[in-house]
Formats: structure tokens, sequence, C-alpha cells
């Protein structure tokens, strides 16, 4: 559905896709919802044509808080056309409220902190050569229902720590939409068949500009055992992790930093994986050739 014109133009624009999250979905619009702010903001809720309760859920929360929750729902899955749908969606959606900044969070994740985005945004006013904050998170540990004490989302310190893990929890982030609309642009990540959508974001703000930590925490990431990053298939698995390193090439080579230090790395990924998991050297090297398979994402190698 198309978006009617907001009464008020928000300084904030959350983006939560979601799909068959009928079990979180209230938390995750419980924790827009409850955000206190002295600024108006906006929840695009994207349904991606869910076959459970998740839409009348969302319906639910729209009717109640119209001001804040502004709903798409879908007759057909986008995601499943695997031809960049869901983002033209998304971007469209997003850029249509005029928001300076983006905040995200997933449907299967949550706020806990009604104050995290009036934190965030105040230090990016503030910092004007900050392109995007982030925050601290724990881990909800679905199958158990258990927390993890751990913290999750450590201290932002550099492009090349960052090349090493992604320690930045996705529904913690706040970010500039000036710098976003540069990265699509520049980087035209719906065109590389990458498999990650917040990653390489946070290595193109490494680059080009800042990123800050507000070490609290604000939000839980939610481990669920079938999502992409999780699956249980070892061959699966192996290729979402070495997508990763795809991405880590594309960035170094193209802006020249780190090349011989992600190289290593992607190298010692496929040499740990191999020992520790049951996967055979034909199974590596088929999923090499698929990963690199993608013409764009050989460009510059």
């Amino acid at each position: 559905m198309m978006l009617e014109k907001f009464k008020q133009k928000p300084l904030v624009a959350i983006q939560c896709i979601t799909y068959n999250h009928e079990p979180y979905i209230r938390d995750a619009l419980e924790g827009f919802v409850m955000q206190k702010t002295d600024f108006p903001f906006v929840a695009i809720v994207h349904d991606d044509a869910s076959t459970d309760k998740t839409a009348d859920i969302i319906r639910e929360y729209a009717e109640k808080y119209p001001d804040i929750i502004k709903p798409i729902f879908e007759t057909e899955n986008q995601y499943s056309k695997k031809d960049g749908s869901l983002g033209r969606i998304m971007n469209d959606a997003i850029s249509a409220t005029g928001a300076k900044y983006i905040a995200m969070c997933e449907g299967d994740d949550y706020w806990t902190d009604p104050l995290k985005l009036q934190k965030q945004v105040d230090f990016l006013e503030s910092n004007n050569d900050y392109a995007m904050c982030y925050t601290q998170a724990r881990i909800f540990y679905q199958q158990k229902q258990t927390i993890s004490k751990n913290i999750y989302g450590k201290k932002y310190s550099g492009f090349t720590d960052l090349l090493k893990r992604n320690k930045i929890p996705t529904a913690s982030v706040v970010y500039r939409m000036k710098d976003y609309k540069m990265y699509l642009s520049e980087v035209k990540p719906q065109i590389r068949g990458w498999k990650m959508g917040d990653y390489p974001l946070w290595l193109y703000f490494s680059i080009k500009s800042n990123i800050h930590c507000i070490e609290s925490v604000t939000s839980i990431y939610r481990f669920l055992n079938q999502s992409a990053s999780h699956v249980s298939n070892t061959v699966k698995q192996f290729e979402f992790g070495l997508n990763s390193y795809l991405i880590r090439e594309w960035f170094s080579v193209n802006y020249n930093k780190g090349i011989l230090y992600v190289k290593f790395l992607k190298l010692a990924y496929i040499i740990k994986y191999y020992l520790e998991h049951d996967i055979t050297i034909k199974e590596i090297m088929y999923s090499i050739n698929r990963t690199n398979k993608h013409p764009e994402n050989s460009k510059g190698y």
C-alpha cells in the first residue's frame, strides 16, 4: 500500500521488516511506541505477506498508534523474488517520510530503553561528523528462553577492527539519511547479491565517516535457530559466512584498505570451518564457486 502524507515531518523513521513473526512482533512494536522523545518519529512496518497473524497484530497497533505505526502489507512475498523488490519498497517508504535519521529493528528483535532514540539523536545532532551511532544489546536465546549475561556490541575502534568481526547490533543503530543515500548511490548493494544488508553499511560508514558507540544496553537481539545467519545446514552456514568475507573483500579492494588482512581472515575461516565441521573439500570448493559467481562481485579483484 502507498504511504499517505505525514501530518508532521518525522525526524526519525524506524525501518522494521517482518515475516511470520507472530510470537515476537508485539515486543518490537511496544519498543517503538514506548519511546520518549522531544521530536516526532514514525515506524515503517513492512509485513512481507505473512501467513500467520503478524499482519493482524500490526493493524491493531496501527489503529491504536496511527501517528507512529505506518504499515505496509504485501499480498505477495517480496523477499522470495530475489530481485531487490523488498529493498526498493522500504527505501522508497523511508525516503517518503522526509526523516533525517533512520533507525533499524527487525520484527523479531526489540528495544528495552524508552530513551533509546532520544540518546542517539542527541548525539548525532551534536556531532555532524558522525554518520551513525549504535548502542549495546543482549541476546535472547529463543529456544532456551534465556537472556545472555554478556553484552553484545563492543566499542567501535575503526575499519580494520570491524573487518575482523561485525560487532554492531542491527537493532541498535541510528544513521543519517543523507549518508545512507550516498551509500546506495556509490556502492549499489542491490546488485551485488550480498546476503547481509547491515554489515556492508557499517563498513561503508567506517570508511567514509565516523561511528560512535553509546555504551548502554537498549535492545534485545533474538537468536532464532532458523534465521539466515544461524541455519543448521553445514554447507549453507559455511556459504553465509563466506559471503561475509566476500563483502569484506569488496570494500577492502575498492577502497584499498586492509586487502591482505581480509584475504588472511578468509583463508583462516575456510581452514577453521573445514577442521571443525562435517564438510568435504568438494563441498567447500563448490561453495566458494557459488559465492563468487555473482558477476558484480568480481569487479576490482
